[in-house]
C-alpha cells in the first residue's frame, strides 16, 4: 500500500485548510500540526494565518455589534 493511501483523510492539505478557514478554525490546528503533508514553516504560516483570521472575526463581530446597538438606540429614539 502506497505511503499516500495511509495517511488519513483529515491529515491531507485541502480537508486541513477547510476546516483551518471554513469550519472549525483553530480547533483544527492539532491537525495541522500532526500533519505529514506540510513542512514545519507552512505550519508556522498557517497558525499564524489562522490567529490573525480569527482576531479579524472577533473585531468585525465586535464592529457589527456596535452598529447594531446605535441603530437600537436611534430607533428607540423615533418613538
Amino acid at each position: 500500500m502506497p505511503q499516500e493511501e495511509k495517511i488519513k483523510w483529515y491529515y491531507r492539505p485541502v480537508p486541513v485548510l477547510v476546516l483551518l478557514f471554513v469550519l472549525i478554525g483553530p480547533f483544527a490546528l492539532p491537525l495541522l500540526c500532526k500533519s505529514p503533508h506540510f513542512s514545519k514553516n507552512w505550519k508556522v504560516l498557517l497558525t499564524m494565518a489562522v490567529v490573525i483570521f480569527i482576531l479579524y472575526l472577533i473585531w468585525a463581530s465586535i464592529e457589527i455589534f456596535k452598529r447594531v446597538l446605535e441603530l437600537s438606540a436611534a430607533i428607540n429614539r423615533s418613538y
